[in-house]
């Protein structure tokens, strides 16, 4: 009786760390012989296509970073330019920071001092913004203006990134 117990345990066991990580794995759509994922985000592979994805696109300079922790970083940021949006003339926005070690331009932290031209989404929890995409404009200033007011002019409206396969997301 006790055998039979203890073999049952050890089975309902098994059937909950199975399902569970193969629920997960079917919910996250962690599946790489297809490169699919079923945590979908908006397509940006192009300007267009992040200029539409955004509440906000301006030219701004990092005035400092406030706050720094769970691998996001808050930044003072001074206005210059609104291509798109109606922000106020300085910000405080969340952006990514990097995992320590990785080279993902993606997620390059807004450096003090520096120009920049950002996509921002609305996110309150991030309070002014949530940096959806970032660009130098330290450079070429008369250029990144005119790059993203052309992505601006011609935005393409949000649509799910292409990859993404619409029967594996969850209901």
């Amino acid at each position: 009786m006790t055998r039979t117990r203890i073999s049952l345990a050890a089975l309902g066991v098994l059937f909950v760390l199975g399902g569970g990580a193969g629920g997960y794995y079917w919910y996250a759509g962690l599946d790489a012989a297809s490169g699919v994922s079923g945590v979908c985000v908006p397509e940006d592979a192009t300007d267009r296509d992040k200029a539409g994805n955004v509440a906000t696109v301006a030219v701004v300079t990092v005035d400092a970073h406030v706050a720094n922790g769970g691998g996001v970083r808050l930044s003072r940021v001074t206005v210059h330019d609104v291509l798109k949006g109606d922000p106020g003339a300085t910000l405080v926005i969340g952006r990514s920071v990097p995992v320590p070690g990785s080279h993902d331009d993606a997620f390059v932290p807004l450096a003090p001092g520096h120009r920049y031209v950002v996509g921002l989404k609305e996110a309150t929890e991030y309070r002014d913004g949530w940096v959806w995409f970032a660009t130098s404009a330290d450079n070429d200033l008369t250029a990144a203006r005119a790059r993203w007011a052309d992505a601006v002019a011609h935005q393409n409206p949000p649509r799910p990134d292409r990859r993404c396969d619409d029967r594996r997301v969850a209901p």
